[in-house]
């Protein structure tokens, strides 16, 4: 869990009052360290003085013993650099001290001094020089612990400073972090009841602050107000929709409910917050809203209330992720009742067109039995017969056609199928036509299973095979395939030529109306093919060489293949 601003500033100001007083400690301590170190030089001085006093009184070298103290070394250096005397040497046998640098100083200007690391005592040692009336060079030493031991009594001291400093600092800066942060805390709870007294720096440095922080809030107030007044309009407008509406969070909890959801699942009250089962526990709806929340969109119908109800679940995306659901209610009764009456309509008009024709295949019957002239009977009845039955054939096509401009890709009643059987029965049907012209028919050896809706996929490989015949060679070839995710059709038959081919699928279309009459084709044949190709997603090519024969592919899409 972060700091709050309060003990980030009292920290902060207890680090920086603490620093300050270790480098105002340091620099004493450091300015304290020098103020020892030039005493001592002045100490050797005054007494370098008494002893180059007491120098001329004595009767030999050996007497200036008496005067040196053990914390003071006195040493008597000839202009040579001879030692003389040594009065805290281990060794009585030392070097020369010509090249000292307190001895050169004495020995030019009168006096020396310095501060080094003795060889001899294996210690710092401050050095002053004095040159004596008999050339010699007088030096005393002090070391350097003996000079700075008054420091062992000032160490506690500067501690006990430094632990009174330490708590000062943490007392004064949870106060002044108290007081600056406070008025910050005012300010937010209420802005419009901080004053800003006269000669109050702190709270004249706060003022733009509070004058933002008032904008800010203001800001805030009107956008709440208006995403508000948005809520409500939308709410409004879900409420007037013809259609019902289910708002869905990614728990599956009811967000909003129209008033034409609530009527068509015949419940009432806010189910805001909700599980969905306490809205309804229908298995299609429960079924399609999970769907939607694995991101898949779902289009079914159910029935409600003795209406017929097309529910559409689809997920919705934020950021490519599923944060909800929305389910579309759609009532589709009235759309359904329409489709109805044209279905029956287009029976009825079929049933007045196949009653003149039967009586007029049952004049020719007549004809044909004796009762018109004899010598035209049986040419007219053959003639009126085979125009009766194309009629018929054009009849029927024109409903399948007019049920497939009617019927919606989701009402298909897609099942897995295998397209080898399906083909096989087909050939079967048309087994008798291709005989009668000897021509052979190649089916496929494997099995190719789809989700497709049989009757459709039926109607649509019996029209291809049966123009492949139609249309072909006596003593010609048929051949049925499978390629991928595609069903070819080809044959060796007479062919299309190129400036047809953009044409063929159209209705009532005919590359050589003379030869469709002979076949007693309709010219819808292929757009029922296509028909049935498109509300199937499949894509439908032809490949065609006049005269060499037509290969026709009806490609389906990856997901209709069931393995």
């Amino acid at each position: 869990m972060g700091k709050t601003v309060k003990e980030k500033l009292s920290f902060s100001l207890f680090y920086v009052g603490l620093l300050a007083a270790l480098i105002a400690m340091l620099l004493t301590a450091g300015a304290f360290r020098t103020g020892i170190a030039n005493q001592a030089v002045q100490d050797l001085k005054q007494q370098g003085a008494i002893v180059a006093s007491a120098y001329g009184f004595i009767d030999s070298v050996a007497d200036l013993e008496k005067l040196a103290t053990p914390s003071l070394r006195i040493t008597l250096i000839s202009p040579t650099g001879d030692v003389l005397f040594e009065s805290d040497a281990k060794d009585k046998t030392l070097d020369l001290h010509l090249s000292r640098a307190e001895v050169r100083a004495a020995l030019q200007n009168g006096e020396g001094s310095s501060y080094r690391l003795s060889q001899t005592l294996e210690t710092g040692v401050y050095y002053y020089a004095r040159l004596l009336p008999d050339g010699n060079v007088l030096r005393l030493s002090v070391r350097k612990s003996i000079a700075f031991s008054v420091l062992s009594d000032v160490y506690p001291k500067l501690a006990i400073l430094l632990a009174a400093i330490f708590l000062l600092s943490l007392f004064f800066a949870h106060i002044l972090s108290h007081r600056f942060v406070e008025p910050i805390r005012r300010l937010a709870e209420n802005p419009d009841s901080l004053q800003f007294p006269e000669g109050d720096l702190l709270y004249r440095e706060l003022a733009p602050f509070a004058r933002q922080l008032k904008r800010e809030r203001d800001n805030t107030l009107r956008e709440m107000s208006r995403l508000k007044f948005e809520r409500n309009r939308f709410r409004t407008l879900i409420e007037e929709m013809s259609e019902g509406m289910i708002l869905l969070d990614s728990q599956s909890d009811v967000v909003l409910v129209n008033g034409v959801a609530r009527e068509m699942f015949g419940v009432d009250g806010d189910f805001s917050g909700k599980p969905l089962r306490a809205f309804s526990e229908r298995p299609e709806l429960l079924k399609a809203v999970e769907k939607a929340l694995n991101g898949v969109k779902e289009d079914a119908e159910i029935q409600l209330a003795g209406k017929d109800v097309r529910l559409i679940a689809s997920p919705v995306l934020v950021g490519g992720e599923v944060s909800g659901v929305i389910a579309i209610l759609l009532d589709v009764t009235e759309k359904k009742n329409l489709a109805l009456l044209r279905e029956r309509f287009t029976a009825n008009v079929s049933h007045e067109l196949k009653t003149p024709l039967t009586s007029i295949a049952g004049y020719a019957e007549m004809m044909e039995s004796g009762m018109a002239k004899s010598e035209d009977i049986p040419e007219f009845a053959g003639k009126i017969r085979k125009e009766s039955a194309r009629l018929i054939s054009l009849t029927n096509d024109i409903l399948k056609l007019s049920e497939l401009d009617e019927l919606d890709p989701n009402a298909l009643r897609l099942e897995k199928w295998n397209l080898r059987e399906i083909v096989g029965e087909v050939a079967s049907e048309l087994e008798s036509l291709a005989k009668a012209r000897n021509i052979s028919i190649t089916l496929p050896q494997r099995d190719f299973f789809l989700r497709v809706d049989k009757r459709k996929i039926f109607e649509m490989l019996y029209n291809l095979l049966s123009n492949a015949i139609r249309y072909n060679k006596d003593s010609g070839k048929v051949a049925v395939s499978f390629e991928g995710n595609a069903v070819v059709v080809s044959d060796s038959g007479v062919g299309i030529s190129e400036e047809h081919l953009p044409h063929i699928f159209e209705r009532f279309y005919r590359v050589d109306k003379s030869r469709s009459k002979e076949t007693g084709g309709t010219g819808l044949g292929l757009a029922i093919v296509k028909h049935i190709a498109e509300i199937h997603r499949a894509k439908i090519s032809v490949h065609s060489v006049f005269g060499e024969g037509s290969r026709f592919r009806v490609e389906f899409p990856a997901e209709s293949v069931s393995g």
